[in-house]
């Protein structure tokens, strides 16, 4: 009766917990390598890319990290802490309070991801420069997953205007 209605249970919940845990493992392959873009990518890189942003930083003495969306500032600043860094966009969110608003005139590593990535903000009111460091590939499993890009953007001029762009896994 009971114990039988309970053992199956417990065996297809123990199935799909060690399921999912292979699809997180794996990036959800194979079958995010059907998809168009892995759901399970923007787990991975995002270490790497803000290591390397940090020591952007150092060597050009820029005064921080920008990116262009509030989420993705969620994941730099996780691991480029203690570095500030600056979202581009108009809103007043948690990073305006804890590094405040990039001041006009100042020079920044910007972090474009081709899972969302964004235009350069080169222009009238944004920042007079962006020249293009470093790509950094990221993979698992053989699979691409996605790319940051590194460039190093000089004189903000205080107005942001965030513009979507798609951006290929570009050797």
């Amino acid at each position: 009766g009971k114990r039988w209605l309970i053992s199956l249970f417990l065996a297809i919940q123990g199935t799909l917990v060690a399921v999912g845990l292979t699809l997180v493992m794996t990036a959800g392959y194979p079958i995010a390598n059907q998809m168009k873009s892995n759901p399970l990518a923007d787990l991975y890189g995002w270490r790497s890319a803000s290591t390397l942003a940090n020591l952007l930083v150092k060597e050009l003495k820029a005064s921080g990290i920008a990116v262009q969306n509030w989420s993705l500032a969620s994941r730099v600043a996780w691991y480029a802490r203690p570095t500030s860094v600056f979202v581009l966009d108009d809103r007043f969110d948690q990073f305006d309070l804890w590094f405040g608003s990039l001041p006009e005139g100042s020079n920044v590593i910007l972090l474009n991801w081709s899972q969302m990535s964004f235009k350069p903000p080169v222009g009238e009111g944004q920042f007079r420069t962006c020249r293009p460091l470093d790509r950094l590939s990221i993979g698992h499993m053989g699979e691409a997953l996605s790319q940051f890009e590194l460039s190093y953007c000089q004189g903000w001029g205080g107005k942001a205007n965030p513009q979507r762009e798609a951006l290929s896994l570009r050797p």
